[in-house]
């Protein structure tokens, strides 16, 4: 990152015989701050013909407002991180340039044609999946669902028809036998899935017949966070 400093970003007219100035944001200044803001993770792109406005954290989108990005630049980094580090600016100076910028409702960042050609970014194949997950329900519904069965073909599940186990009678439930005569079984519930350890006398009477024993581990099971309650079923 380049090290930055308030003349960067602003252009200072000094009245005469006197410490106040006036403040001028030129053409230059303004694709400073553009640039600025880009190295810190800041931008836009259009999804679905509308503008989402983000600031891109660790990997991560954050999607935000044009006003998060004036708020940022002026709170945020001028005034708790460049002031400290500045060559040229105290706090009674900083002072006067807030005071400057408020009073004269001068604005900082703009969706003009400059803040379009630095911070404008077209979405690859990696960032379309993120925002899709973020905006699109039946998007991440249905990549959820096929994470799950790729977890049950992974790890050899077998599927029948629930006739009249009562786990989830009329849909399809996955199974795989771990021990003996018991099983881990999943259902579909709505959008989730949820697990049980169950025990049937046979396989063949899994989803015809109702279980010997079923305890549910985990409703709302999720691959990541609840793993481990069945990690050791699955070796």
């Amino acid at each position: 990152m380049k090290n930055w400093d308030f003349t960067d970003f602003f252009t200072f007219d000094y009245k005469k015989s006197s410490d106040s100035f006036k403040v001028i944001i030129n053409i230059d200044n303004r694709a400073n701050i553009y640039k600025m803001l880009k190295e810190r993770g800041f931008g836009f792109l259009k999804y679905r013909n509308n503008l989402l406005y983000y600031r891109k954290i660790d990997g991560i989108y954050n999607f935000i407002t044009l006003k998060d990005f004036e708020y940022f630049f002026l709170r945020d980094y001028l005034e708790k991180e460049l002031l400290f580090k500045s060559k040229i600016f105290k706090a009674k100076d900083f002072e006067k340039l807030f005071n400057e910028i408020i009073s004269k409702k001068i604005r900082l960042v703009k969706n003009d044609n400059l803040f379009k050609y630095f911070l404008y970014k077209i979405p690859n194949e990696k960032d379309l999946h993120e925002i899709n997950l973020k905006f699109d329900f039946q998007y991440k519904i249905d990549h959820e669902n096929k994470k799950f069965i790729d977890f049950f073909g992974k790890n050899e599940f077998k599927k029948v028809l629930d006739l009249k186990s009562d786990i989830s009678k009329g849909n399809i439930i996955y199974y795989k036998n771990f021990k003996s005569k018991e099983y881990i079984i999943f259902n579909k519930f709505g959008n989730q899935y949820d697990g049980w350890l169950t025990k049937f006398n046979k396989e063949a009477d899994v989803g015809n017949t109702l279980p010997v024993f079923i305890k549910c581990l985990k409703l709302n099971f999720d691959l990541k966070n609840d793993y481990y309650l069945f990690k050791d079923y699955l070796k």
